[in-house]
C-alpha cells in the first residue's frame, strides 16, 4: 500500500513539474511573439532665417527603431504657448503662428519598414507680405493604425517638429530677466529655482540659464546649464531642481540667466529640515523666552521687597 502512494506521489509531482514547464515556454513564446514599436523624429526644432517671398527647401527625417513596418502622414498646424510653463497650444492662431501656412509636402502619407530611415522633404513658400520678427508653426508625423485584422501598430502615435522661421527685416528684439524666484526653506526635496524670462520684442531669442548647489564650504553638490527658447510677447518660467538633497542642511543656490548678453544672478542660501524638526525648535525657543521672562519678573520682585 505504502508503495502504491510513492509511485502516486511521484506522478503528481512530475506532472505539475510538467505543466510548470509548459506554462514557463507558453509565456517566452508569448514574448517572443510580442513586436517593438517606436518611431522617431529628427530634429524636434528647426530655426530657419529667410526672407519676405523666398522659397527655401529643408527636411527632417523619420526613423523607425522598431519590428514593425507603418503607414504614417505628415501635415503642418499653428504653434504657440498658453501659459508660462509653456505648455504648447496648437489650436490657437495668434498673428505670428502662420508659418505653418507656408509649408508644403511632396505626399502626405509615408511609409517607413523596420529599422528604416526616412528623410522627408518640404518647401517653404515665405508669404510676400510676412512682417519682419519670428513667425511659428509645427510639423506633425502622425502613425496610420493597420486594419483589424493585420498586426503591427493598432494606434496612433504623433510626434511634433516645432518652426521658428524669422524673416529678415527691421524688428525689435528685446527681453529681460523678470524674477529669479529660490525659496530660502524647504522641508523635502528638491530644491528649486524659478527663474522667469519675459520676452517684449518681435522675434524669439535663446536665453542661457545656469543652476549650481554648494554645501556651506563651498563644494558643488549639483550644476546644470541648459537653453530655452522665448517666444515673442510671452513669459517663459524655467524651472531648475536638485532632488539628492540631504534630509537636514543647508545649501547655497547659485541662479543665473543670460538673456540678450545682460547677465542676471541670484544667491540664496535655502534650509532643508522636516516641519516637525522647526517645531520642536520654534517650541524650544519660546519655553526658552518663557523661562527668561520669569527669571527678569523673579529678579524684579526680590530686588524691590521692603525690608523688615
Amino acid at each position: 500500500m505504502k508503495k502504491h502512494r510513492g509511485y502516486g506521489f511521484k506522478f503528481v509531482t512530475g506532472l505539475s513539474v510538467a505543466l510548470l514547464l509548459i506554462g514557463t515556454v507558453g509565456s517566452a513564446s508569448v514574448q517572443a511573439e510580442e513586436v517593438q514599436e517606436s518611431i522617431t523624429l529628427s530634429p524636434p526644432t528647426k530655426h530657419l532665417t529667410v526672407d519676405a517671398g523666398a522659397v527655401v527647401r529643408d527636411e527632417f527625417t523619420i526613423i523607425n527603431y522598431g519590428d514593425t513596418a507603418y503607414d504614417f502622414q505628415v501635415y503642418t498646424g499653428p504653434y504657440s504657448v498658453k501659459d508660462e510653463a509653456y505648455t504648447p497650444d496648437f489650436t490657437s492662431q495668434p498673428a505670428n503662428a502662420d508659418a505653418y501656412r507656408w509649408i508644403s509636402f511632396e505626399k502626405a502619407t509615408w511609409h517607413a519598414e523596420p529599422k528604416q530611415t526616412i528623410h522627408i522633404p518640404f518647401t517653404m513658400n515665405v508669404s510676400k507680405g510676412a512682417t519682419a520678427g519670428g513667425h511659428y508653426g509645427v510639423i506633425f508625423v502622425e502613425t496610420q493604425p493597420k486594419t483589424a485584422e493585420s498586426t503591427g501598430i493598432s494606434r496612433k502615435k504623433r510626434l511634433a517638429l516645432l518652426l521658428y522661421s524669422t524673416v529678415n527685416g527691421p524688428t525689435e528684439t528685446s527681453g529681460k530677466v523678470a524674477s529669479i524666484d529660490t525659496p530660502w526653506f524647504t522641508s523635502v526635496p528638491p530644491l528649486t529655482s524659478t527663474i522667469r524670462i519675459e520676452n517684449t520684442g518681435k522675434t524669439d531669442f535663446a536665453a542661457k540659464t545656469r543652476f549650481a548647489v554648494m554645501d556651506l564650504f563651498g563644494n558643488v553638490k549639483y550644476q546644470n546649464e541648459q537653453e530655452a527658447y522665448v517666444l515673442p510677447n510671452t513669459t517663459r518660467a524655467v524651472d531648475i531642481s536638485w532632488d539628492k538633497t540631504a534630509w537636514i542642511g543647508v545649501y547655497k543656490v547659485h541662479s543665473e540667466a543670460t538673456v540678450l548678453g545682460k547677465h542676471t544672478q541670484s544667491d540664496q542660501y535655502v534650509v532643508v529640515a522636516p516641519k516637525w524638526l522647526l517645531f520642536i525648535l520654534a517650541l524650544l525657543v519660546l519655553l526658552g523666552a518663557i523661562q527668561i521672562v520669569r527669571r527678569r519678573n523673579n529678579g524684579s520682585t526680590t530686588a524691590f521687597r521692603p525690608r523688615r
